[in-house]
């Protein structure tokens, strides 16, 4: 923020509804609460409805894919939860990867440089974790919970070597900035039909050509991911040198038992 006083939470609200007013037509909600334990867990806490947005000044206790944690960092990461109707997007696979797409251009946005999309969700760049998306279903609607880390200087050991922030890439803006940009380009690409998704998501894929590991049906597999459909599945190339087809439907990214959210 270079010193920069930050804009304060009571500007929030009227910053973000002008946005949606003017450049959503899916959100057009939101509530900005001062401290939660996690926007997707006061989101489902309070019910609210499709096409509501919920975030926070600071979230205490955010959860990641899998079980696993979001770091509280204070004051220095955004977090929010988008309530998306399920008729808007009901395929689970194009939902992630519309979200995945939407906020990889929120953030190229502002750094003005292109990211990547660790699949299924993650954002990456430079080789480390600048942003994460977890979606919990309903019946009626999905919450996609966004954590983009803002302005760390610096990270637990554990998360030392794989996070990473916007100010740590040279890209010092405010929260609010940040939010506003998430809401025009999530918005947006919700909208995209499933073949422009696919390309979006593609130009971005930093998971082609790296050694992972899945589970898949109870199963690790481990290899080299040959090719990647965001929709379908991927083809890894085990240590044996067969080609395995992972489904996206029931694959996961196996990371081990070390939580890895920041």
């Amino acid at each position: 923020m270079g010193g920069m006083k930050p804009v304060a939470i009571e500007h929030w609200p009227d910053r973000l509804e002008a946005v949606l007013a003017s450049e959503c037509s899916l959100f057009r909600t939101v509530t900005v609460l001062g401290e939660t334990d996690s926007t997707q867990t006061a989101a489902a806490r309070l019910g609210v409805a499709g096409g509501t947005v919920i975030t926070t000044w600071r979230q205490s206790a955010g959860r990641g894919r899998l079980g696993r944690h979001w770091a509280d960092t204070g004051e220095d990461g955004t977090a929010c939860t988008f309530v998306v109707n399920r008729e808007v997007m009901p395929r689970t696979e194009q939902l992630a990867i519309a979200s995945a797409v939407g906020i990889a251009q929120a953030i190229e946005t502002l750094l003005a440089r292109p990211v990547g999309i660790k699949w299924p969700n993650d954002i990456m760049a430079n080789d480390r974790k600048l942003a994460g998306i977890l979606i919990d279903l309903g019946p009626e609607s999905a919450l996609v919970g966004v954590g983009i880390n803002v302005s760390q200087r610096s990270w637990p050991d554990d998360l030392a070597e794989t996070a990473v922030s916007l100010a740590q890439l040279g890209c010092h803006v405010d929260r609010i900035e940040v939010l506003e940009s998430l809401l025009r380009h999530f918005d947006r690409a919700l909208r995209l039909d499933a073949d422009a998704i696919v390309s979006e998501f593609q130009v971005r894929d930093a998971l082609v050509g790296t050694d992972a590991a899945f589970i898949h049906e109870n199963r690790l597999v481990r290899g080299r991911v040959e090719r990647l459909d965001p929709l379908h599945g991927l083809i890894v190339r085990d240590d044996s040198g067969e080609e395995v087809w992972l489904p996206a439907a029931t694959t996961t990214v196996h990371v081990g038992s070390r939580s890895r959210g920041a």
